[in-house]
């Protein structure tokens, strides 16, 4: 199952209510997506929430990260390597935490795609619901 194709997209959210934490008074929030598209014609989407006081990256660092080196890293690579291309990803980007996720979630959705699963189901699915 090897990657053929990175695509990037981005998609700002408008928050129903606005979102105050310590360092800021949020009422949009940005999106990128990431999907993945196989050889054999299957993708796979992901998605992360840039902050850059939290992460430090900014949606135009993940846009240049996965343009410059992400999609290297991507390109006819197999797909089912979850963590050994998030160790690539890792080792050429450390300080995009949330470019990773948004490939790693693109990842599982090929995989549970591939499998005909809901990736809730590979990933245990014990519990019913989680507080946050």
């Amino acid at each position: 199952m090897k990657i053929a194709r990175v695509d990037l997209y981005t998609k700002s959210f408008r928050l129903k209510a606005p979102s105050a934490v310590a360092y800021a008074t949020v009422e949009d929030a940005p999106h990128v997506f990431v999907r993945l598209l196989t050889e054999s014609g299957l993708e796979g989407w992901g998605c992360c929430a840039p902050d850059p006081v939290v992460t430090g990256e900014t949606v135009e660092a993940i846009h240049d990260f996965l343009d410059r080196k992400g999609r290297d890293l991507l390109i006819q690579r197999d797909a089912r390597r979850i963590h050994a291309l998030d160790s690539h990803l890792a080792r050429h980007g450390p300080e995009f935490p949330g470019a990773r996720a948004a490939v790693n979630i693109a990842l599982y959705d090929l995989l549970g795609k591939r499998c005909g699963r809901p990736v809730y189901e590979l990933l245990g699915f014990y519990r019913q619901c989680m507080a946050t």
